[in-house]
């Protein structure tokens, strides 16, 4: 299994990483390996937690690690496990000055205008790595490298929930107000993160989405929508 690392993660816990650090091959497996634990363990399964290249797993204090370890070796395997690609979700960024205080000083460190700048951050079809840092706060992959810039050398104290930005070679979206150090070049109406819901967060490691522009107007709209629970999130289904 190419070099996989199975070991404790205290007594209840296993953790499996993988020797590279991203990539979508890597991605598809650590998919499958969360698909493969929820199923063979679902009677004793916790919760699992996926990063860049790891999953943990924890389990309930009568399902000892070595046990699991023992398991994991002899049985995973990724060709018998089959993922579907989930549909494309459109999510839906008012990239104004109000929304997206950072843009300007982005596009100059870029050498870019502030449409090209939007242009390339609405192009791709980013896929969730894993949530993180806030809950149901998504790692975005596939970010455009004309558009990587280092984090801010000093963070803001308040981040307003919504707010998508950049930071380093990811682009992301905070699902509460939090300090935060990233670029923010706009900000969506969508609810992220709702502990009433379930599940709680709007996306989950494997998810598609791509950003789209929206005028102040129609970002108003959309809140006034969501609010009456009129708004229907926009997508596109797999050929």
């Amino acid at each position: 299994m190419r070099g996989l690392n199975i070991r404790h993660f205290g007594e209840n816990a296993v953790m499996i990483d993988w020797p590279e650090e991203s990539g979508e091959v890597i991605l598809q497996e650590i998919l499958a390996c969360e698909q493969f634990l929820r199923s063979r363990f679902k009677n004793d399964l916790i919760e699992t937690v996926i990063s860049y290249r790891a999953v943990v797993a924890y389990f309930k204090t009568n399902k000892k690690s070595a046990e699991i370890i023992d398991v994991l070796q002899r049985e995973l395997t990724f060709n018998s496990v089959s993922l579907t690609e989930t549909a494309i979700r459109i999510v839906p960024v008012c990239y104004d000055n109000e929304f997206g205080p950072d843009l300007d000083f982005l596009a100059a460190q870029c050498e870019l205008s502030t449409s090209e700048v939007i242009e390339l951050h609405t192009k791709p079809v980013y896929t969730v790595r894993f949530i993180g840092f806030l809950p149901g706060f998504p790692y975005l992959s596939r970010l455009d490298e004309r558009l990587h810039t280092p984090r801010k050398s000093t963070p803001r104290r308040t981040v307003a929930a919504g707010s998508v930005a950049i930071g380093g070679a990811q682009t992301g979206i905070y699902t509460m107000d939090s300090p935060g150090g990233w670029h923010v070049l706009g900000r969506s109406p969508l609810e992220f993160f709702s502990p009433q819901n379930s599940p709680p967060s709007l996306f989950r490691p494997g998810d598609r989405l791509k950003f789209k522009a929206v005028s102040e107007e129609e970002y108003l709209q959309i809140e006034k929508e969501l609010r009456t629970g009129k708004y229907n999130l926009e997508h596109i289904e797999n050929d």
